[in-house]
């Protein structure tokens, strides 16, 4: 009788036999006088192993690159900038805009700009998992005949897959919009859209972080809610970042004049973060590298300009000898000079460029160099030229 009853009501049988939500609560009184679990982090203090996170940022400012570096970090336990990773394991990318051959090279050149050994390149080549998806149909969230949003098959299958892997500690989707039917001005859909990524991450206990559009460039004091199509995207998520180029007046201040370095640094911000502490809404400064890669930045916005050092001394008077062969020496050409006096040491790229970048950039601040055009560097004629070691 009662199966007959719920035939007649559209319930399936293993419909019947679940138990209601509500006769599961939460088991406070088992819980009294006892600490909490300890968050696991998988970033510390940045991201929450097994929830889901949102970076939006206008085109070009290295979303899908972070999230690419992300997943390298994840195999190795450290990336190019102090954030401390605290849960290692393997990556899945989801590249709905890559082609294998763009997936490829940006992992190689991830390699790259980390300078690693064969050893770690191996580990990385196995430890991450790219889809590389340039003209597939990826639809993760598919409309039904009620105008509302449902998980597709393949939802189903890439928590399968993730589960499969066992140690899968991170996931990367990009771009959001690619992965569903819905509407990107329907605030239910965009919730639900960010509802799937937060599910997803819990379902599999990976982070999983879901790339997402801004509608224009951001202000320098960036708040939440920057994703295109309005914020409930991020209300459904436990953390929001974002990430932004540098503007004319932040260059201004740290005294960058090159147009090229300028577009190198972006930063990358937390705007939401359920459990964050204060310190975590601190703005990241980041440069890329000749790769286009991500690395920490050591500029400064301090409005007092420290005098130059000696090596900067140095540094000026071989540029002054290389501008008097009458062609504007261009970096690299500085560069090689001062590694030939020994004013850089002589190491890796990544480290000998680090240490340009220093240089150059204590005597912009001193208003000792200038930029006649792009990528070559004089003595400022204003400022003239003097010998710090008689001061």
């Amino acid at each position: 009788m009662f199966a007959n009853f719920d035939q007649q009501m559209g319930v399936k049988p293993e419909q019947a036999t679940q138990k209601p939500i509500w006769d599961t609560p939460l088991d406070l009184p088992s819980l009294f006088n006892t600490e909490p679990e300890e968050i696991r982090w998988f970033i510390k203090k940045r991201l929450i192993s097994g929830r889901g996170a949102v970076v939006s940022g206008i085109g070009g400012s290295s979303k899908t690159t972070l999230i690419k570096q992300l997943a390298v970090g994840a195999v190795l336990g450290r990336l190019p900038w102090d954030w401390e990773i605290s849960t290692t394991g393997r990556a899945l990318l989801v590249l709905t805009e890559d082609t294998p051959g763009e997936a490829h090279r940006a992992l190689h050149n991830a390699c790259l700009a980390m300078e690693l050994t064969n050893e770690e390149k191996w580990n990385v080549y196995n430890g991450v998992v790219i889809y590389p998806l340039a003209g597939e149909d990826v639809i993760l969230l598919k409309k039904n005949t009620k105008n509302s949003l449902e998980n597709s098959p393949l939802f189903e299958s890439l928590i399968e897959k993730i589960q499969s892997m066992r140690d899968c500690v991170f996931v990367g989707l990009d771009p959001a919009l690619s992965l569903t039917d819905g509407d990107e001005l329907d605030q239910g859909h965009q919730r639900r859209l960010g509802k799937m990524c937060d599910n997803l991450a819990v379902l599999t206990g990976s982070t999983v972080m879901l790339v997402a559009h801004a509608p224009k460039a951001t202000r320098e004091e960036i708040t939440s809610h920057n994703s295109r199509g309005g914020g409930a995207l991020v209300d459904a998520v436990r953390t929001e970042f974002v990430m932004r180029t540098m503007t004319s007046k932040e260059a201004g201040k740290a005294g960058i004049t090159d147009t090229e370095e300028r577009f190198r640094h972006v930063q990358l911000v937390s705007v939401k973060g359920n459990f964050l502490p204060p310190a975590a809404y601190k703005p990241v400064w980041l440069r890329r590298d000749d790769y286009g890669m991500l690395h920490g930045s050591d500029i400064s916005f301090d409005e007092k300009k420290p005098g130059p050092s000696k090596e900067d001394s140095d540094s000026l008077f071989v540029l002054q000898e290389l501008y008097k062969s009458g062609a504007y020496p261009k970096t690299k050409e500085w560069r090689a000079a001062l590694v030939e006096e020994g004013i850089i040491k002589e190491g890796t790229g990544k480290a000998m460029e680090s240490s340009m970048t220093r240089i150059r950039q204590s005597l912009q601040k001193n208003g000792l160099i200038e930029s006649p055009c792009f990528g070559c560097w004089i003595p400022a004629e204003d400022k003239g030229f003097f010998d710090f070691n008689d001061a």
